[in-house]
């Protein structure tokens, strides 16, 4: 059982390494090398996540949320070179090819934080997802960074309350029903 809790405890320990690294990458020049460094330990935090509590969908979601965004970029750079010399209709593709890559890539997103949710025993990171999501869609607005912050602040109060992966929690992953109710 104690090994289980230093587990959880080292999960949770890489986990908000990774959010402090990611922070960080807004400093010039060594930036990325921090922003590299997080991604690295989430995808650690996945694995742990994995085989220690059973997440077993981690990765395909991840990973799915990835090659969107990565064929989104791409699609974006060929726009960019196709339609160089308009400016409008460039920045009106951008914005339609934004949404759709959010919009497929909302599933994957929401089944991952379900996921940690549900094997971490911690409803705050679907109010995560939320705000994160509710930011990255009204991005072009003014408020947006408020909500990716609020995201963020739920995010680490997630890590921070995790203890350990042996409560039983319900999560029902549906659309308009979240019931995350600890027995004890």
């Amino acid at each position: 059982m104690e090994d289980r809790q230093k587990i959880a405890r080292n999960v949770k320990i890489f986990a908000l390494t990774s959010l402090t690294l990611s922070v960080l990458a807004i400093i010039p020049l060594i930036g990325p090398l921090f922003n590299i460094a997080s991604w690295i330990l989430y995808i650690i935090v996945f694995y742990k996540l994995k085989v220690h509590a059973g997440a077993k969908k981690l990765f395909i979601n991840f990973f799915s949320i990835v090659g969107i965004v990565v064929l989104g970029v791409i699609i974006e750079i060929i726009l960019r070179y196709a339609f160089h010399d308009q400016d409008i209709t460039i920045l009106v593709v951008e914005f339609l090819l934004y949404v759709i890559v959010l919009a497929v890539s909302y599933k994957f997103a929401k089944n991952m934080f379900y996921e940690i949710a549900r094997v971490t025993h911690q409803k705050y990171f679907i109010k995560a997802f939320y705000m994160y999501f509710i930011g990255m869609l009204t991005i072009f607005l003014v408020f947006p960074i408020i909500l990716i912050f609020i995201g963020f602040i739920y995010h680490i109060l997630a890590w921070i309350k995790f203890k350990s992966f042996d409560e039983e929690i319900e999560i029902n992953n549906t659309e308009n029903q979240i019931d995350l109710n600890s027995k004890k």
